[in-house]
């Protein structure tokens, strides 16, 4: 597996994580923004970028596009660096 994909695979599992982490503070935390409870917002974002990087492996995995692949290594690099850095900072505004 390239290493894109890998980090790809990682960044996509660190979400699913948060996502877990980020659950309770739904059910626990009874404060809210604009009547939404706080945790929603992480969360959700958690769960998309998530989804959305399993499917871009996935697709990245595929016969027809392995070409392709190795020509976006610095592309898929930069997206989850970027990924990670804004889940970082939306994770520092969610906590107290």
């Amino acid at each position: 597996m390239p290493r894109c994909i890998q980090s790809l695979s990682r960044v996509s599992w660190l979400m699913a994580g948060l996502t877990m982490l980020f659950t309770p503070g739904l059910v626990m935390d009874s404060r809210a923004i604009d009547g939404a409870p706080g945790w929603l917002k992480p969360a959700k974002f958690a769960v998309s970028l998530s989804i959305y990087g399993f499917t871009v492996a996935w697709s990245r995995l595929r016969p027809s596009t392995l070409r392709r692949n190795q020509n976006a290594r610095m592309n898929v690099w930069a997206n989850n660096r970027t990924l990670f850095q804004h889940e970082r900072y939306a994770f520092t505004l969610a906590t107290p």
